[in-house]
């Protein structure tokens, strides 16, 4: 049964943990090596949301600004507060495209949060205006688990998913057991198995679809106790497009259980 569900991230926030691992693809090749690879200046900066946040004291906001290019360096992006005794922000995850940031509220006022480049030359176009309140009581936490969450989080990462690859490229398939909090996804690419016979996918390529695919696992993994499954497990497996019943590839949790790169070695 799936356990209390965890409170802080909204949907739009949990698609950027995993796109981290996925970068925006056109299928399985070379497109994948160049987005990690290309590394640039920061060109522009935008939040998320442009909503203004309203905390009590003690109490934070996660969030996260949109970074062009979508691989950049750690220290690229800076967040700073007009005033930190009212809040104070800190980055968190760096994701393909974004940059995490946690603000939390330290005394009643308003603090402006911004977000720049470290060389200075580029910011956001306007800030994060943050109104802190006193304290209110805590409510008092429900022990009943959330009902409908796993069809939550198939649809979420499915969105993820339609959206970081060609669908005419790459098929997938995601489904969800509550009862051992299995979470599976099959991924296809019309020609990838012919392409392998033939050598004609490099070892850097292959290397970097395996660590990209093993990455993924974890960061959906992660993702389970917001939606109320804290045990949640991930299996991916890569089909083999030509015989959809053998794998090309497959990891759980991070750790590669069959990779067909070893097996031809």
């Amino acid at each position: 049964m799936p356990g209390p569900k965890k409170k802080g991230l909204k949907a739009w926030q949990i698609v950027l943990i995993v796109l981290g691992a996925l970068v925006v693809i056109g299928g399985f090749g070379t497109a994948i090596g160049e987005a990690f690879s290309n590394l640039s200046t920061i060109q522009s900066l935008s939040w998320q949301s442009s909503e203004d946040i309203s905390l009590e004291i003690g109490r934070t906001e996660k969030g996260w600004v949109k970074v062009n290019p979508k691989q950049f360096k750690d220290g690229d992006v800076i967040f700073a507060s007009s005033d930190e005794s009212v809040a104070v922000v800190q980055p968190g995850t760096k994701t393909s495209g974004a940059l995490w940031y946690e603000i939390k509220a330290v005394g009643e006022e308003k603090a402006e949060i911004y977000a720049r480049s470290s060389d200075g030359k580029t910011e956001t176009a306007f800030p994060i205006i943050v109104t802190v309140i006193s304290n209110e009581p805590e409510p008092e936490p429900s022990t009943e688990p959330e009902i409908g969450s796993s069809a939550e989080f198939i649809q979420d990462i499915s969105q993820i998913l339609s959206e970081s690859f060609d669908p005419e490229l790459v098929k997938f398939d995601v489904s969800f057991d509550e009862t051992t909090s299995l979470m599976t996804i099959t991924m296809s690419e019309d020609g990838m198995a012919n392409r392998i016979v033939s050598d004609l996918v490099s070892e850097e390529e292959w290397t970097t679809i395996r660590d990209g695919m093993v990455d993924v696992s974890t960061s959906i993994q992660d993702l389970g106790p917001y939606y109320g499954f804290p045990d949640t497990s991930v299996q991916i497996s890569i089909l083999n497009d030509s015989q959809e019943d053998r794998v090309l590839f497959s990891v759980l949790d991070g750790t590669i259980l069959y990779d067909v790169m070893e097996e031809q070695e």
